[in-house]
């Protein structure tokens, strides 16, 4: 019998974790605000690698991409939702370079 990571059945059991995650994705992408908020307000991407972001930006997207193809919204919703803030950071930071 083939291991799968995940069942798609949410019980009782799992609920909560099932919750945790939905918020987890929609919250965490929020926590590059504060740098996209220091570059555009000291106009200044000084410190910022954006190397490192670009890496975030691309690992978001395979991991979109791999969401896409085994149909799990959660993953495709929390790495679409990351690229977008990931992307805002290497945008405002080329901007203020």
């Amino acid at each position: 019998m083939p291991h799968t990571l995940r069942s798609k059945k949410v019980t009782k059991n799992n609920k909560l974790l099932y919750i945790l995650a939905y918020s987890t994705s929609v919250i965490g992408p929020f926590f590059a605000i504060p740098q996209i908020y220091d570059i555009i307000i000291n106009k200044n991407s000084q410190g910022i690698s954006i190397i490192t972001w670009v890496g975030y930006l691309g690992v978001a997207l395979i991991w979109a991409w791999y969401g896409i193809v085994k149909k799990d919204k959660l993953i495709i919703f929390c790495n679409v939702l990351w690229a977008i803030s990931e992307l805002l950071v290497v945008t405002t930071a080329f901007i203020y370079k």
